[in-house]
Parts: C-alpha cells; sequence; structure tokens
C-alpha cells in the first residue's frame, strides 16, 4: 500500500487534545522530493512514493527510542508548509494557530500561554511535547535545514506517527523505510525483517 496520489487532509493531536494539527498532503505531482532512503522496507511502494515527501520511517535510534518511551519510533516526515497546529491556551478553551516554525523553536510565549513544551537533545535537534499529557510529538533538526543550493529541500521536520489520529494512519500505510539500524534492538529488527519468525 502507497500513499494516496490525490490531495489528503490528516488529523492528529495529544492525548489531552490541548494540542492537535492538521496536515494538507497536495497532490503527489505538487510533492518534493525527499532524501533518498539508505534502508528501504517492505516491497509495495515505488522509489517515487519511498523518495517523494511525505516519508513514513522507522527510527530505531537511542536517543528516539527515550524521548517517545517506545522501542521504536514512527516518524511522518514532511514540509513544513502543510502543517498547521492548533494549541489551546492554558486556563482557557480558546485555541490559537501559530506559525509551525514558531511551535517547533518552542518559542517562549508559546509555552508560556499555552501547554506546549519544548528541549533540545543536542544543539541544533528541538523536540516538542505536550506538557498537560505528556505526548512526545516532533523532531527537528535546525542544522539540517540551511537554504541555498541545487538541492537543497524544503524546511521539513518529523512528526510522531502515533499522534495521528486512527484514520489518518491508516491513509499512511506503512513506514517504507528505516534510520539508525546500528542503534536498533536486534529482536525488533528480525521482526521487521522476517515477521513473526524473527521471534
Amino acid at each position: 500500500m502507497s500513499f494516496p496520489a490525490e490531495p489528503v487532509t490528516l488529523h492528529g493531536g495529544c492525548f489531552c487534545k490541548a494540542i492537535q494539527y492538521t496536515i494538507n498532503v497536495p497532490t503527489l505531482s505538487e510533492r518534493p522530493p525527499g532524501r533518498k532512503a539508505a534502508n528501504p522496507i517492505g516491497s509495495v511502494r515505488t522509489e517515487e512514493a519511498i523518495n517523494t515527501f511525505p516519508i513514513m520511517s522507522l527510527d530505531h535510534c537511542n536517543s528516539c527510542r527515550g524521548v517517545s518511551g517506545s522501542i521504536l519510533q514512527a516518524w511522518f516526515i514532511f514540509p513544513q508548509s502543510w502543517m498547521q497546529f492548533s494549541l489551546r491556551k492554558k486556563d482557557s478553551e480558546e485555541r490559537i494557530e501559530p506559525p509551525t516554525r514558531d511551535v517547533l523553536m518552542g518559542e517562549k510565549n508559546l509555552l508560556d500561554s499555552t501547554h506546549l513544551g519544548y528541549f533540545c537533545t543536542s544543539k541544533d535537534v528541538h523536540r516538542v511535547f505536550c506538557g498537560q499529557c505528556g505526548t512526545p510529538f516532533t523532531y527537528f533538526n535546525s542544522a539540517s535545514q540551511v537554504p541555498g543550493g541545487e538541492n537543497t529541500l524544503p524546511p521539513f521536520f518529523d512528526v510522531a506517527l502515533g499522534t495521528m489520529d486512527k484514520e489518518s494512519v491508516d491513509i499512511c500505510g506503512p513506514p517504507g523505510r528505516q534510520v539508525h539500524l546500528g542503534d536498533g534492538i536486534e529482536w525488533v529488527k528480525r521482526l521487521i525483517a522476517e515477521g513473526e519468525k524473527g521471534l
């Protein structure tokens, strides 16, 4: 199953709904190329589908495993321009829709006025989460977003696939690549490669 070629709107949010989002994915011909997959998985996707935004990826890295509290992190990777966050203000039902980059960088006014939480796991790696229920949301590497050059990708980031509504995850289909295999848990890698026989 490949990601649909037609335009799609996806929805998600944290457990307590203080942070919600909408992702508007354009038609395939309007989607920019992403980075070529070094470790593609599955046989049902074309190379174009795997290497064009959005990208669904399984991430075996130690820091993502620790931040998510999950044995394996799954990411939905896409341009910032497709995303609209909706943040509930503290002590209110009022919601605001700030620029995506302000959310990803944990702008102070958002941290003060909404339930958005923010921290860095390294110098240029920014992560946001819900400060009320704790749901981890995003990975944003600002060092990889340097403008200029022929092969520059549009500003992009990763959102945890598990924060999407079930209907949206069903639309996305399975991840087409995996990264940081050197950090991976051996039985998890076997399960991905061999299915139940790997257990």
